[in-house]
C-alpha cells in the first residue's frame, strides 16, 4: 500500500446514528475551514463525503415505508439526507471533529 492509499484509508469514517451505520471519509482540514468559513449546510457537507449506509429501513426513508433494509443508493442519499437534520448533524459532528482532530495531531508531530 503506497502512501498517498494509507492516507486516504485513514480518512475513513463510520458514523452511527441510532441504528443506521454511515460510511465515507472525514472532511480534511482545508475543507472544514472552506465549509466553515462558507457556512455550507449539513446536507451538502454529507452529499460530499457519505458513501454508504448500513441499516437503513424503507420506513426511514418513507413515511408509508416498509422495514424492507435499503442497499445504499447515492441518488436516494442525497435525496433524504437535506430532509433528515437529525442523521446530517450527527454526521457532520463526526466528519467536522476528525477533520480539526487530524489537523491538531500534525501540528503536535511538526513540534516535535
Amino acid at each position: 500500500m503506497s502512501i498517498a492509499e494509507k492516507i486516504r484509508k485513514s480518512r475513513e469514517i463510520e458514523v452511527k446514528v441510532g441504528d443506521i451505520t454511515f460510511t465515507g471519509v472525514r472532511a480534511t482540514f482545508d475543507e472544514y475551514a472552506k465549509y466553515v468559513n462558507n457556512s455550507v449546510y449539513n446536507g451538502d457537507v454529507c452529499k460530499l463525503h457519505i458513501t454508504g449506509w448500513s441499516g437503513v429501513k424503507e420506513s426511514d426513508i418513507l413515511d408509508d415505508g416498509t422495514d424492507k433494509v435499503m442497499p445504499f443508493d447515492k441518488e436516494t442519499f442525497d435525496e433524504i439526507i437535506v430532509d433528515k437534520p437529525e442523521w446530517s448533524g450527527e454526521i457532520v459532528k463526526v466528519l467536522f471533529y476528525r477533520a480539526r482532530n487530524g489537523a491538531a495531531a500534525r501540528t503536535e508531530n511538526e513540534k516535535k
